[in-house]
């Protein structure tokens, strides 16, 4: 949804300082979404390649991207709620899948009740 809107791509995996693709895909996740809960790194099998004991990422780049999904929406010609819009899409990229909304649930969503 959010690439539909802006016309640009959520997560850009071009190499930045050395990380490999997953290195930077978790980063740029955090840096949208913010951390990663508690609950979801203990379930993953790979969590001590990429983060340390406290769940904090180990490999980051330098430089930071920090823009939130409302920035987002602002610089592009969405003519929407920018707000309903960002908590919306936010729902939809909520990182534990356990607690991510079905399409089901998502179609509840007030904001296909919006009239844009």
């Amino acid at each position: 949804m959010l690439e539909l809107i802006t016309g640009k791509r959520v997560f850009d995996l071009r190499s930045k300082d050395g990380l490999t693709p997953t290195q930077l895909h978790l980063f740029l996740m955090s840096e949208l979404l913010g951390p990663f809960p508690p609950e979801f790194i203990a379930g993953c099998s790979k969590r001590d390649t990429f983060f340390d004991a406290h769940g904090k990422l180990l490999h980051q780049p330098t430089v930071r991207q920090d823009d939130s999904i409302s920035e987002r929406l602002s610089r592009s010609r969405w003519q929407g709620d920018i707000l309903q819009t960002s908590a919306f899409i936010g729902r939809m990229l909520t990182i534990d899948p356990k607690q991510r909304p079905s399409a089901s649930e998502l179609l509840e969503d007030s904001w296909f009740q919006s009239e844009y």
